[in-house]
């Protein structure tokens, strides 16, 4: 599951790359593609020099494609997790059932 999502990242690295000299990210190298990707990814308070990119609506596009798969991967993981700890495999190991009922007397009554 972590490498999905570095391979996730990274792709949306190499698009931000591809428009990169046209809309102004200046982003010359793919570990700085990856960086702006995985800032982009984990949350979106960074702060960029041009917040139109050059009037470039492909990075906004770009933004908006990555955040909304964010939120899908992070909601599938968080399912996932939750899923893995309400499992109730160890309460089911501890109920045993007897061969011989016990009865007990309270009051003159007998209760199994």
């Amino acid at each position: 599951l972590i490498l999905l999502y570095v391979l996730v990242v990274f792709l949306f690295g190499l698009m931000y790359l591809a428009f990169s000299n046209k809309c102004g990210l200046d982003m010359e190298t793919p570990m700085e593609a990856y960086f702006f990707a995985l800032e982009t990814m984990a949350t979106i308070g960074y702060g960029t020099g041009d917040y139109f990119f050059g009037h470039c609506w492909e990075p906004m596009l770009i933004i908006t494609c990555q955040v909304l798969t964010a939120m899908i991967m992070d909601a599938f993981y968080i399912g996932l997790i939750f899923h893995r700890l309400s499992r109730p495999q160890k309460r089911a190991s501890t109920i045993i059932f007897s061969h011989n009922a016990i009865i007990r007397r309270h009051a003159n009554e007998q209760y199994p």
